[in-house]
């Protein structure tokens, strides 16, 4: 089985030439798509639950989740069919397309700010994110861009500025965190090679010629987890590629991935994912059986999960 590293970049031509996009996906199931794109999005869910994968975070998601993504921060949600299906509104807009200028401006600072917070996934909380999902699909409604729209969308960022939050990372994920820095590329690319066996951070300090508390600082400035955690996600990633392509048990795939101890593996997948090995694997088969076919997905910065996925859709 091939492991594909990158998520996909989605162009949106349309963002190019407007002041944001509007739309709303009715569905049985939210469809698989791992995948970034340069618009900041705002996504509204009035309906669905499942899995929601943001940058390196792998959570649960469910009707009212309310989720901010950044500019090129990896992104998907999926989902089995069901009878009540899938109801979700999605806005995008290009900052860029604002001009610099326009983002100096004193009274738009904090939201500038706000959505540079962005590139690490935000969650808002609280009772009022219902009244703003009504009105992200009032917009969505609309049948022309107009002036009045776009003051309606400013309106809905300014409402955000207020709702209670918290980041789904610890730290920037976009795509372009190793690409300033030549040695996360290397020491990233050396724990994809090894591990499978018992590496430790002393080890991958030693690569870089740094003491291990040193190492351990930087690696969670450039790649936003410390370095256990990042260890931990990539081979739960990889013990999820296993489960669902081959036919091996929960305890082969664990040790074949770098787990020698089993109580530990079930902690750490259940912590990374919200779900158990056999749950998992109860899931991916069930969208397999329900005609789906299967999609590539990324965990970490070089980890990735195949899970079933149905035609490919923009969220």
């Amino acid at each position: 089985m091939k492991i594909r590293g990158k998520p996909r970049l989605v162009p949106l031509p349309e963002a190019e030439t407007h002041a944001f996009m509007a739309s709303r996906y009715r569905e049985p199931k939210v469809h698989f798509l791992w995948h970034y794109h340069h618009e900041v999005e705002l996504v509204w869910f009035r309906k669905g639950h499942g899995l929601q994968y943001v940058g390196r975070s792998v959570e649960k998601f469910k009707s009212g989740d309310l989720i901010l993504i950044g500019s090129r921060l990896p992104h998907t949600w999926a989902s089995a069919a069901s009878q009540s299906g899938a109801d979700w509104s999605v806005l995008q807009f290009l900052p860029e397309n604002w001009s610099r200028d326009f983002w100096q401006l004193p009274e738009v600072r904090q939201l500038n700010k706000f959505l540079s917070d962005a590139s690490r996934g935000i969650r808002f909380s609280g009772l009022n994110r219902w009244k703003i999902g009504r009105e992200i699909e009032s917009l969505v409604s609309q049948k022309s861009q107009s002036l009045e729209s776009l003051i309606r969308f400013l309106g809905i960022l300014q409402q955000l500025l207020k709702l209670p939050h918290e980041y789904l990372n610890e730290g920037k994920t976009g795509s372009d965190l190793a690409e300033s820095d030549p040695r996360v590329e290397h020491v990233l690319t050396w724990i994809q090679g090894h591990y499978t066996g018992p590496i430790t951070q002393a080890q991958a300090a030693a690569r870089l010629k740094m003491s291990p508390q040193a190492f351990s600082r930087w690696f969670k400035t450039r790649v936003g987890r410390v370095f256990q955690r990042y260890l931990n996600e990539l081979r739960v990633a990889k013990v999820c590629a296993r489960l669902a392509d081959h036919q091996e048990s929960v305890t082969q795939a664990a040790f074949k991935c770098g787990y020698n101890n089993l109580a530990n593996f079930n902690r750490r997948f259940r912590e990374i994912t919200g779900q158990s090995p056999t749950q998992f694997r109860s899931q991916s088969r069930q969208m397999q059986e329900q005609g789906a076919r299967k999609a590539l997905l990324r965990l970490g910065s070089r980890g990735a999960v195949r899970l079933p996925a149905g035609p490919q859709k923009r969220c």
